[in-house]
């Protein structure tokens, strides 16, 4: 049986973003965002905390797979490190 839902992550080194989306079309059906520092058990989700570093790594994540709601999901290449691992412009 195929998944009805699938998960995307990335990590900046200290968060890490996932996105769940319906899988035939695209769809956000939700986000998790976890400090590993802080919360490495992600027990804890700060999407709603912290709106402004989640649509930073949404972007990210949105520049390595071809995410368009309503659409199925395509890879590309993913963006350059410096795109993911500013450690010093992360919002804390």
């Amino acid at each position: 049986v195929p998944a009805e839902v699938m998960g995307y992550s990335l990590t900046d080194g200290h968060y890490r973003y996932t996105e769940w989306r319906r899988v035939s079309t695209g769809e956000l059906v939700g986000a998790e965002l976890y400090d590993h520092d802080e919360d490495s058990a992600e027990t804890v989700n700060l999407v709603g905390a912290k709106p402004q570093l989640a649509r930073r790594l949404a972007k990210a994540l949105s520049e390595q797979f071809d995410i368009t709601d309503n659409e199925p999901l395509t890879y590309l290449p993913p963006p350059p490190l410096e795109v993911l691992n500013p450690r010093k412009s992360v919002n804390k």
